[in-house]
């Protein structure tokens, strides 16, 4: 009794000791989780066109092993016909078995992931820097509105910035401390590979970069080559893929993996000829901190908060200075890992034809950083002590600026409960074999219909037709439901869904079609019910 008594007081005191060490970091941490996953499957308030196929595909994959077009354990959707990242499906799978199918638990790996990214943001900057500054990238991290919205729905490609994150703190970590830690490196950057096919063109940059930078400080053992052999294996499957899909190699079909050919292979969607063009592009979407997409960064607060803007500008002139100095002196720190993660996603997002700040993801975490390196930078040479905590209290009440307007405010990117009304009323009105069309294909968008018809993916694929650009296909029929186009399309034949519009409204009116107004964002028409 004694020595259990002795035993669970030394488990006190080493629990107790742990929390007064890490109380900054572990209040940090509470509030990146409070503000990750509270309402996490009410806010943003319904589902995500493309949040919404991946869920469907990942319970295709759960009840029959296969996706939405049928196949076994691929390495790329084809989803939309030009395709989807796996990653973040293979990692919602064990929790929808675990936990069912639900717009929460399909969000759960993105809030954990974006949790776990703060926590990494700390290990890094304790490494590069200090304990202090780990705490306020930890902090910058922890409440920037780009990582809390990206975190609140399951967008497959916002995965790939923390892989990255996680990958370079144990590239660091194994340098620094012990070479063990090459290996986790390895996992991450793999797992980058799967997470967003833009890290297929990063990872080769930060690595010949990294090669370049750290040649004398990386140790030349096993552990390296075998760490290497795993990223290059893990790359395999994906560089089969991009041989089928140049036509190099048939598809391949396996019931243990699969590489298919996509309908559309998007490769025009970077080009050499963006790189100019595009500098004044990314440059304005940066200082701007914001892309006209209210789901992906806040229009009142930015991406980064506002004022943050000239502190990481001032950061990364500062740092990329310090770094060509201090390599002519032959001293490459490990902290200017930051500079190889910010020119590597720079260049990147030059080279893209669209510039969003989902499409330019890669940027964001070291714009964050430099952020806060600005600061301190500014607080050193200005040497002035209150800048430090004066930026501290604008980030918090940057913070609770941004919550509260994004706990309240309504952004229709997201098809909420609406959809649920207007496909159940539809369902109703509609005789067995009667079909059921939704016109235009942002009234519903077909994943969205997927994700909330959820149709045995077997039978799915094997009725489902589609039309339109094979890049971007939507659903044409499958079973009661077909999509059109416009309005301009209907025949009185069939049971309408419609977007609920004043325009709308005139066209069916003058139709003599019955109209019932569900709700604020559709309509129901029909010309006669059994």
């Amino acid at each position: 009794m004694l020595m259990k008594y002795i035993k669970a007081r030394g488990s006190i005191s080493t629990i107790k000791r742990f929390f007064i060490q890490h109380k900054f970091l572990l209040s940090i941490m509470l509030i990146a989780a409070c503000a990750r996953f509270i309402l996490l499957g009410s806010l943003p308030d319904g589902v995500y066109p493309d949040e919404a196929y991946n869920a469907y595909n990942t319970w295709s994959m759960m009840v029959e092993g296969i996706d939405s077009r049928g196949y076994h354990a691929p390495v790329y959707f084809i989803a939309w016909g030009s395709g989807m990242n796996v990653l973040y499906a293979y990692l919602a799978l064990p929790f929808f078995r675990l936990f069912g199918a639900s717009l929460f638990v399909f969000r759960l790996p993105q809030a954990l992931v974006s949790l776990a990214g703060v926590a990494a943001f700390y290990v890094l900057g304790r490494a590069c820097f200090d304990k202090a500054t780990g705490y306020l990238m930890a902090f910058a991290l922890a409440i920037n509105p780009w990582s809390i919205m990206n975190a609140r729905f399951g967008l497959e490609s916002t995965l790939a910035p923390y892989m990255i994150l996680f990958a370079l703190t144990f590239f660091v970590l194994g340098l620094k401390k012990k070479a063990n830690y090459l290996y986790l490196s390895a996992v991450f950057m793999a797992a980058s590979l799967y997470s967003y096919s833009l890290t297929w063109i990063a990872l080769p940059i930060i690595l010949i970069l990294v090669l370049l930078l750290y040649w004398k400080s990386i140790p030349f053992k096993p552990v390296t080559f075998i760490s290497a052999f795993m990223l290059l294996l893990a790359a395999v499957p994906l560089l089969l893929f991009l041989a089928v899909n140049l036509g190099y190699l048939p598809e391949i079909t396996t019931p243990f993996l699969s590489i298919p050919k996509l309908e559309a292979f998007r490769s025009s969607e970077l080009s050499l000829q963006n790189l100019l063009g595009n500098i004044t592009t990314v440059l304005d979407t940066l200082t701007r901190q914001y892309d006209n997409h209210a789901h992906t960064a806040s229009p009142i607060t930015g991406a980064y908060y506002l004022f943050t803007t000239p502190f990481f500008l001032l950061g990364i002139i500062l740092h990329i200075g310090k770094l060509i100095k201090k390599h002519n002196h032959g001293n490459n720190e490990l902290q200017y890992i930051f500079c190889v993660w910010l020119v590597s996603a720079l260049i990147v997002a030059l080279l893209q034809t669209t510039v969003t700040m989902t499409h330019i993801n890669l940027l964001h975490i070291p714009v964050i950083f430099y952020g806060i390196y600005g600061i301190i930078q500014t607080a050193r040479y200005t040497r002035c002590h209150v800048i430090v905590p004066a930026c501290v209290c604008f980030f918090s009440i940057s913070f609770i600026v941004f919550f509260y307007n994004y706990a309240t405010s309504v952004d229709t990117h997201f098809y909420n409960t609406d959809v649920i009304e207007a496909l159940e009323e539809a369902q109703e009105l509609a005789a067995p074999d009667q079909t059921i069309t939704i016109v235009g294909y942002q009234t519903i968008q077909c994943g969205t219909w997927m994700w909330y018809e959820r149709p045995l993916p077997s039978d799915f694929c094997a009725n489902v037709t589609y039309i339109d650009d094979p890049a971007w296909g939507q659903i044409g029929t499958y079973g009661q439901y077909e999509y059109v186009f416009s309005i301009d399309m209907i025949t009185k034949e069939d049971i309408y869904i419609c977007p609920n519009n004043n325009a709308v409204y005139e066209i069916l009116t003058d139709m003599d079609l019955t109209i019932v107004q569900l709700n604020e964002r559709y309509l129901i028409a029909y010309s006669s019910v059994p």
